[in-house]
């Protein structure tokens, strides 16, 4: 698939620390699922950008803000509170499809594919 996506990476109080674009494969059962499968045992002690980012590496790259609204189709909000909660957001270009966090996400995907 050729589905472009954004993961913004936020902290607790609202700054975005990171954002990183994928050029394909970003729909919600693919690279959704492998990131809420991934975030569901990632080791909240150290930091989760670069976790990820050392996971993804070979499909990610790392963008400026001033990039975040260019014709992509799915966008990732990835949101760690002040006691390590992990917090997944995802979008379209038009509305909220799901937030919670990532078991939810998977959760959500499965009954979404059952339908």
């Amino acid at each position: 698939m050729n589905t472009k996506s954004i993961t913004k990476f936020v902290n607790s109080v609202g700054d975005v620390c990171a954002l990183s674009y994928k050029m394909y494969d970003g729909n919600l059962e693919d690279y959704g699922k492998d990131l809420a499968m991934f975030l569901n045992q990632v080791d909240r002690s150290r930091d989760i950008v670069e976790q990820v980012i050392e996971r993804f590496k070979d499909s990610y790259y790392l963008y400026l803000s001033v990039y975040e609204n260019s014709g992509n189709e799915i966008y990732y909000t990835i949101i760690q509170d002040n006691n390590k909660n992990i917090i997944m957001k995802v979008s379209d270009t038009y509305k909220e499809i799901f937030k919670g966090t990532p078991l939810e996400f998977l959760q959500f995907l499965e009954l979404n594919n059952k339908k």
